[in-house]
């Protein structure tokens, strides 16, 4: 079970007085002084709760008090009492969790949702909402995009009637059975301004009986820029179509093979195409809000000690850390700039759906499961100017308040590993810099060249794409606020070096530490190596790089990295070989880890899994399966007992942190288990199929003389290969034979 992340709404630590959080007026605790609160201890830590079950209580460490709060509600929702200062109507849908809050971040609390929860299929620790002070949207966007049929609205009441009352549209919430993710920015009905979530579709009036065709834009165009001025509507942000929404007029497709790490597109549309984005995920705009909720740990503040002109190496920034959210307000009013990054709640809904968009695939996360782009939120004063540099990054820069006019020209570093920033004022980040784009340019120099730039002004309503590497430089002729999607593409570099590296290790001679009496020894012993590599790399094939469910799926288990499939069932790539279920312990009950079932009698029955018994396999040398009793439960119960047959599987863990690319774990039937122990103690090192398998073993040819048997070891068979523990022989004139 994934335990639940560590933040708290009435819980305060104790270098804290439990009474400080009262005093703040943004506070849950301000309107809830009549309910009350029990002590509890998380690892010599004190904290107060309102859940009564924790009084007195003391845990050793984060983890048992996760463990605690699983044990106890056995995935019902810990329910507390109606918190009256929360007037949106989307509390009537979810109820709060005390968890402690262990560190620095501005999340004070967090809520299930009652509809995930009472769906049946979603235990509740699946379905916790991080909330970020006294503000509902966040709750309405979930209910939103994951219960699309629910429409919350906000009678607006005069000030000395009844409170604000709930009405859904769309008749009863339907039960999901599988998660969906939907209209964060666009509700299926436009919302008025009191309405939720954050933006909408345009759909025409039912009354209608012509439709008017969009006008065509103006369109300008140079070497390093295209223009686009649209003067009709234009459609508001999707992050269902996050791309489409941003590029329009253009397709996705015109986009990506025309522009995308190639040119720079301006999209010049009527600023309304934002509304709904500023009112509900850009806070209105109001600076200290938006500095409030940011994800930043520390404000920074950019401060010009001289303003130059264009030409004027003097012009230099220098980027100041802001202590509070007061003084970076404080800062903006007194004409300084402000950059910062958005809201988690933001981020976590465009950046993953513009990666997918963008086909980031499995590298949409890092490694360490982070997302590989981020929001930043610029707030500039009239006149600020940030000169030439490039960026690493993929840009897209929405304009929401005011103008800025930029200047761009191509670079010569096309895909740069690094930015290029001359108007910071650090010597060694120079050096790294021009060392690294002179890999690509021997001549490259540190200015821009002058010689083709191109210039347009983005205005509300605005989007500019950049690709990384393009030079530009930046003057805000108004106050202006921008919000910027900036994705971090991962370098094919970077897997195929990890890829080689996990090969290497598992020899004695490349594992070997340095050690050496002269230079001659030294460069004997790698020349040897070098010698040797071109072996080492022959035993990859590109589908033990990339199996096939990493490529569809990305990195996590079944279920955690479909968030962007919104619901759709209708890709063919045989997806069910498994099935996603919680197991239990038989004594207690207990919610255990989430596994596949390869065992399950529908997958077994579906026909859409097609394997051979004569489909030639080879070992993935970049591959481990182990039983999960392999692993002492020294720290942590894991939930299984010893008898279980549960194997986990790694693939790909050649990263310097050892994390793998790819981990599952799954369950199987006995004769599956009989089949994979095989394959794991005898390791065979050449190309093997079931037919061979069963032919040089008697005992798992006598398992499986039926053919329900026989199908019970393809499916795993089929699994393990999808999975990237075996990868199929292609090219192989065994595989054109009928099994």
């Amino acid at each position: 079970m994934a335990a639940p992340s560590t933040q708290q709404d009435a819980a305060v630590a104790s270098e804290r007085p439990a009474s400080a959080a009262a005093d703040r007026e943004d506070s849950p605790m301000s309107t809830a002084a009549s309910v009350e609160h029990f002590k509890f201890s998380v690892d010599g830590h004190s904290y107060s709760s309102t859940l009564n079950t924790l009084d007195r209580r003391s845990f050793a460490s984060h983890e048992a008090y996760s463990e605690f709060l699983t044990e106890t509600f056995h995935g019902d929702v810990p329910q507390t009492k109606y918190r009256s200062g929360r007037s949106s109507p989307v509390w009537k849908y979810l109820h709060k969790l005390d968890v402690p809050q262990v560190n620095r971040r501005k999340k004070v609390c967090e809520y299930v949702c009652v509809l995930c929860a009472d769906d049946g299929t979603t235990p509740w620790e699946d379905c916790l909402i991080a909330m970020y002070g006294n503000r509902s949207s966040n709750g309405a966007t979930h209910l939103q995009s994951r219960h699309k049929d629910l429409l919350l609205t906000e009678d607006r009441q005069p000030a000395d009637t009844t409170p604000s009352t709930i009405t859904t549209t769309a008749g009863p919430v339907k039960k999901q059975t599988k998660r969906q993710y939907g209209q964060l920015l666009s509700p299926p009905t436009p919302p008025r301004r009191d309405a939720f979530p954050i933006a909408k579709k345009r759909k025409s009036s039912p009354q209608t009986t012509t439709k008017k065709a969009p006008m065509a834009p103006e369109t300008t165009s140079s070497d390093s820029l295209t223009v686009h001025k649209m003067t009709s509507q234009c459609p508001a942000l999707d992050e269902t179509n996050l791309l489409a929404s941003l590029v329009y007029p253009l397709s996705p497709n015109s986009f990506m093979d025309g522009f995308y790490q190639k040119k720079a597109l301006a999209i010049h549309a009527p600023s309304d195409r934002f509304e709904q984005l500023i009112h509900q995920g850009l806070e209105d705009l109001d600076i200290k809000q938006l500095l409030t909720t940011t994800s930043s740990e520390e404000l920074q503040a950019w401060v010009q000690t001289k303003r130059g002109g264009e030409d004027d190496d003097d012009g230099k920034i220098e980027s100041v850390k802001v202590e509070s959210v007061e003084a970076a307000a404080i800062l903006h009013a007194a004409g300084h700039s402000l950059y910062f990054r958005g809201s988690p709640e933001l981020s976590a809904t465009l950046i993953p759906a513009l990666a997918k968009d963008l086909g980031f695939g499995f590298t949409a996360t890092s490694i360490h499961g982070e997302s590989q782009g981020e929001i930043e939120i610029f707030c500039a004063k009239a006149g600020h100017v940030t000169d030439w540099h490039f960026d690493f990054m993929e840009n897209f820069s929405v304009q929401v308040a005011g103008k800025k006019k930029w200047k761009l020209q191509p670079s010569s570093v096309p895909y740069p590993v690094r930015g290029c920033t001359p108007h910071y004022k650090t010597q060694e980040v120079v050096e790294q810099q021009l060392k690294i784009h002179r890999l690509t340019d021997p001549a490259f120099d540190y200015h821009p060249t002058f010689d083709n730039v191109s210039e347009v002004t983005l205005e509300p309503g605005s989007v500019l794409y950049f690709p990384a590497g393009m030079w530009h430089r930046v003057e805000c002729t108004e106050d202006s606020i921008t919000m910027n999607l900036s994705m971090f593409p991962t370098p094919h570099a970077d897997i195929v070096v990890d890829a080689l590296r996990h090969v290497l290790l598992q020899s004695d001679r490349w594992r070997r530490g340095v050690s050496y009496d002269t230079p001659d020894a030294a460069r004997a012993y790698m020349t040897d190596l070098l010698n040797d590599l071109k072996d080492q790399i022959g035993k990859l094939t590109a589908a033990d790089i990339l199996p096939e469910r990493l490529l569809i799926h990305g990195r996590g288990i079944s279920g955690d990295d479909d968030d962007s499939d919104d619901g759709d069932d209708e890709d063919d790539d045989d997806d069910g070989d498994e099935k996603e279920e919680r197991t239990k312990d038989g004594a207690e009950g207990k919610l255990t880890k989430r596994v596949l079932r390869l065992d399950d009698p529908a997958l077994l029955e579906d026909s859409a899994i097609a394997f051979r018994q004569t489909t030639r396999v080879k070992l993935n040398p970049l591959a481990s399966v182990m039983h999960h009793a392999d692993i002492p439960s020294i720290h942590y119960d894991t939930g299984y007992a010893a008898d279980d047959l549960v194997y986990i599987l790694n693939v790909g863990f050649g990263h310097t942190s050892y994390m793998s690319s790819l981990r599952l774990e799954f369950q199987c039937s006995p004769l599956q288990a009989k089949l994979i122990d095989m394959i794991v103690q005898a390791p065979s090192a050449t190309p093997f199929s079931l037919r061979t398998m069963l032919d040089a073993s008697k005992e798992l040819a006598a398992l499986s003389k039926k053919k329900s048997e026989t199908r019970e070891l393809l499916v795993a068979l089929h699994f393990l290969a999808h999975a990237g523990y075996l990868t199929v022989v292609v090219n192989d004139d065994f595989n054109s034979e009928e099994g």
